[in-house]
């Protein structure tokens, strides 16, 4: 789960978006919707899998109503605090869930826009921007590397 934020590939969301490929090879090559669809059900499940394993937050990035009462429940949290000159608690899921929902909500737009033209195959967009979260965005937020002296140098920064 946490293998994005550490600057490592995510081998399991990397499979659930080849799977997102496969499942539209099925449909569109084989002509086999229901292989197709049981393909993309287990990508899903996959996904599920690996984002509720996040190490500081669950998140299920394949369905927004439990965020979206964690994230209600933290902003009122929030307001709250506030209102007494407390501090406030972590936002980060809520974040978290905010850019997940807009990204459903433009995903939709998008499928919406593209799929007349181009069928199942538009499944390649998020299938494409799943690869590259698993691939290439950990290295693009990875958090930095403590600094490790070489042993003599070390020695001689004591002495």
């Amino acid at each position: 789960g946490d293998h994005i934020f550490e600057g490592r590939t995510s081998p399991g969301m990397l499979l659930s978006s080849v799977m997102l490929v496969l499942g539209a090879y099925a449909k569109k090559e084989l002509n086999h919707s229901t292989l197709c669809m049981q393909i993309w059900a287990l990508s899903q499940g996959l996904m599920n899998g690996i984002t509720s394993r996040f190490s500081s937050v669950p998140l299920r990035a394949t369905h927004t109503a439990g965020g979206q009462t964690d994230s209600g429940i933290t902003i009122a949290q929030a307001l709250i605090a506030l209102r007494h000159g407390r501090a406030v608690p972590c936002m980060r899921k809520v974040m978290i869930n905010a850019v997940c929902c807009l990204g459903l909500v433009f995903g939709g737009w998008m499928a919406g826009r593209t799929h007349k033209k181009w069928g199942v195959m538009t499944a390649l967009i998020p299938a494409g921007a799943l690869a590259f979260s698993a691939t290439l965005l950990p290295k693009l937020i990875a958090p930095p590397s403590p600094m490790v002296l070489a042993p003599s140098a070390s020695r001689a920064a004591l002495v």
